[in-house]
Formats: C-alpha cells, sequence, structure tokens
C-alpha cells in the first residue's frame, strides 16, 4: 500500500472519530510519515544502516533515543587541553598532505596541517578522498572543527573530526550533545546530519497536532507535554539525569507507545470478529478423556479460564485471548484441553514457541496424552532436515498432523494446513504482531 493511501485512511479513521485534521496538521503527518530516502545526500550505504538501525520513515529514526551526553568545550588553544578531550576550535588550513610514496603507499592517511592560536596540529582523515577536502578545507582559510583531541609525535591531532565547517557553525558545536547507538557503517556524524533533518519536521507547538491522551490522564500527569516537545526533549539532553526513564518527556513517550500496543490489539481483536468464525460443538469425547487420563485435578483457575474459552467457541467470531499465569501454573495443558474442542470438531491445533527448547518442552509434555488419545502431535523448527520438513508438510496438508509443535517455523510459506482452527503462541511478547496473524491467517476463520 503506498504511504498516500495509508496517510488517507488514518485521516478518515480520525475523522469518523470526530477527529478533523486542518490542512497543516496532515500536512505535518505526512512529513512524518516520509521515507528517509527522501533527505538529501542520504545514499544507498547510509540508507541501509539507518534502516537496520530504526526503520524506513521519519518518525522510526524520532524514536532512536539516545544513550549518553557528550561536551563539547570550546577552546581558543590546547593549554589547557588533555588527550580524550571533545572540543570544538577554529583552525586556520596551512597545507594539505595527499598520500602516495614510501612504505604503505596508498595505506597513509591524508592529513590537513593547520594552526590553532599558534600551535600547529593535524586533522587525519583515512581513505580520505583529497578534492573533497581541499574544497572543504581551502588553505589559508579558517574553519570551525570538532572532535576528540589525540596526540602524535608531540603533536595535537584529530582523527576523522566530528565537524568541519564554516565559522557560522561554531555555535552549533559546543556544549551539551546527545550520543546514540550506532550501527555498521554508521557514523555519530553521519546520523547526527540525518537526525537534524528529520528533527525539522517535528511540530514544536503543544497543539500542532490534536492530543490523544484523555483529560483525566493528563490531569494525573501534568509535567507531561504534548507528542512534539516531549520527541524533542528527548533528543536535547543536558545531563545524564534526563536520560533516565522516569524523566517527563521519556515516560510520555512510553506511555504512547503502551497505549498505540494496546490499541492496535484491539483493531485486531475487533478485525477478528467482525470477519467471523465457525462455531464449535462443544460436548467433545476427546475432552472428556483427556480429562480422565490426567493424573492430577484441574485448579479452580484453570477451570474457569477453560470455560471462557469454551464459551468463545461458541461465538461465531474468532477467538483472541491472553492467558497469563505465573511458571508452573499450568498455561500449557489449560492450552491443549482447548485444543481437543477444535481437533473433535475437525480442525488442526499448532502451537508456536521462540525458542526450539521451548518447543521441545511442549513436545516432552504433551506427547503422552496425545498417544493415549490417538492424537498425532508433531514438532517442526528450522533445525530440521529438508526431508524431515517434507515429511511435516505433506502429513500436515493431508490433515494427519493434528497438532504441530514449533518455532518460528510455523510461519513459513512452505507449511499449509489442511484445516487449521486453534492457535496457541507461547510468550507472545517475543513475538511481532505481523508474526502472530500471519500464523492465524492460516486457517480459515
Amino acid at each position: 500500500m503506498k504511504l498516500d493511501h495509508c496517510i488517507t485512511i488514518y485521516i478518515s479513521e480520525l475523522n469518523l472519530c470526530g477527529v478533523i485534521l486542518s490542512f497543516s496538521q496532515q500536512s505535518l503527518l505526512k512529513n512524518l510519515l516520509q521515507p528517509l530516502s527522501d533527505i538529501y545526500g542520504v545514499g544507498p550505504t547510509v540508507l541501509k544502516a539507518l534502516e537496520r538501525l530504526a526503520g524506513k520513515r521519519f518518525l522510526d529514526l524520532l524514536y532512536h533515543i539516545p544513550t549518553g551526553v557528550s561536551t563539547r568545550k570550546a577552546i581558543k588553544n590546547f593549554e589547557n587541553c588533555v588527550v580524550g578531550d571533545v572540543v570544538t576550535f577554529k583552525a586556520k588550513i596551512l597545507k594539505h598532505q595527499t598520500p602516495g610514496g614510501g612504505r604503505g603507499g596508498g595505506r597513509q592517511p591524508h592529513r590537513v596541517y593547520c594552526v590553532v592560536e599558534e600551535t600547529m596540529a593535524s586533522l587525519v582523515f583515512f581513505q580520505g578522498r583529497g578534492p573533497y577536502l581541499r574544497t572543504l578545507m581551502p588553505e589559508q582559510e579558517t574553519v570551525v572543527v570538532s572532535g576528540k583531541l589525540e596526540m602524535y609525535k608531540g603533536q595535537w591531532q584529530v582523527t576523522h573530526p566530528d565537524h568541519v565547517g564554516s565559522l557560522e557553525t561554531y555555535c552549533e558545536w559546543i556544549g551539551v550533545r546527545p550520543s546514540y547507538p550506532l550501527t555498521q557503517s554508521l557514523t555519530q556524524k553521519t546520523l547526527m546530519r540525518v537526525l537534524y533533518n528529520v528533527l525539522r519536521s517535528v511540530p514544536k507547538k503543544p497543539n500542532a497536532l490534536p492530543e490523544w491522551l484523555g483529560e483525566q490522564t493528563r490531569k494525573w500527569h501534568p509535567k507531561w507535554e504534548g507528542w512534539g516537545p516531549s520527541i524533542l526533549d528527548l533528543h536535547t539532553p543536558k545531563t545524564n539525569l534526563d536520560l533516565l526513564p522516569l524523566t517527563p518527556s521519556r515516560e510520555r513517550l512510553a506511555y504512547d507507545e503502551l497505549l498505540a500496543n494496546q490499541i492496535a490489539l484491539q483493531l485486531v481483536r475487533h478485525f477478528n470478529r467482525r470477519q467471523g468464525g465457525g462455531s464449535k460443538n462443544l460436548q467433545t469425547d476427546l475432552s472428556e478423556r483427556a480429562l480422565a487420563i490426567l493424573p492430577f485435578d484441574l485448579t479452580g483457575d484453570q477451570k474457569k479460564v477453560i470455560k471462557d474459552i469454551r464459551e468463545d467457541f461458541k461465538a461465531n467470531y474468532c477467538m483472541n485471548r491472553l492467558l497469563q499465569g505465573d511458571v508452573g501454573s499450568g498455561k500449557t495443558i489449560v492450552a491443549f484441553l482447548s485444543s481437543l474442542v477444535a481437533i473433535d470438531n475437525g480442525y488442526q491445533a499448532a502451537i508456536m514457541a521462540p525458542t526450539e527448547i521451548l518447543a521441545r518442552q511442549h513436545l516432552v509434555t504433551l506427547a503422552p496424552l496425545c498417544d493415549a488419545l490417538g492424537i498425532r502431535v508433531d514438532l517442526l523448527t528450522g533445525k530440521a532436515r529438508k526431508s524431515e520438513k517434507n515429511k511435516i508438510y505433506k502429513a500436515l496438508t493431508n490433515g494427519d498432523i493434528q497438532i504441530l509443535i514449533g518455532t518460528h517455523a510455523l510461519i513459513q510459506d512452505d507449511v499449509i494446513f489442511k484445516n487449521l482452527g486453534f492457535v496457541v503462541v507461547d510468550e507472545q511478547h517475543r513475538f511481532g504482531v505481523e508474526q502472530r496473524l500471519r500464523l492465524s491467517q492460516k486457517g480459515k476463520h
């Protein structure tokens, strides 16, 4: 689906809820959702790194939060400096020394010699492009340099400065600056340059976008600002204390994330119920036989949960439930007994676990019960041999396998159920919403 189409649908949904967005507000949304590839100077290598680090859109990068704070000290000379200081200074460029000749040849760095208030220093660039560096730092011109100080053969130097620019950029590179987690092929300098462009799209006024938090929630948290100011505050920490999770801006944005997650789950539930599903007969022989062979009695909570699930089975919509309990409280047996209703009505069941160890534990637990009931249960993981997988695929398509336990391998395209009717996702927080939907969509409502 194209981006413009997604935004149009989102705006339509807001209108249905009584929220009418002005033209300027719609433009703000489009700016926040535009792809990072729209930023001038973002090439394929940087774009791939940014997408791997955060995502494809402006909004994704805005939620890539800083984890540290560095202070760039403005200096006029190197009198009180020590190795490792992150500083910003004005330097007069004297000459460029291009790599070449001697032992090492092209592996030698490009050095730019400069003077800082009568003290010699050098800027070092490995694999630097000579013509570009000469244009950036013309000889006899004064430029602004920012980076970490080093000492080499008794002379101050900065290797790969974080910034080299005109005198107008001096104020931008002094004081406190955030630092971010990185990935391969990405530097703080490049990330900051891209973020500078992205942050310009964030609305600074509190009422630039409609507030989606309820009035009571805002009363409970009077220090919380609007979404735009909170994002800007997130990216402009003054000290390490501003990085703590209980700062107002981080609390506000964390709440937004939880709220959005709950709304997404409600939409999934609404979608499942709207598309409908076949009701099932609850008087099943398998369930009664299973209860008879269990070596223990069910607890009151287990009985209550199974009753709730069976009520959903009677309805003509798809069930979407969260089963929560401590380790050892009997969630697996509840899931198994519930799946028997689906199996006795001619459906198959799938149990997806986040790791192969957990999947095998489920198999060990359920296999004896399945054998006693005449139910075929099997295991599918990514590490299985191709020949084993092909046997499982065939048996699954034929309906011979009634319960399939596995890992992420269950959501692969090759896995085709004859009639999937019951899905269990163990530790669902370890899976994304899209992964869970891919498994449930292998069934017919």
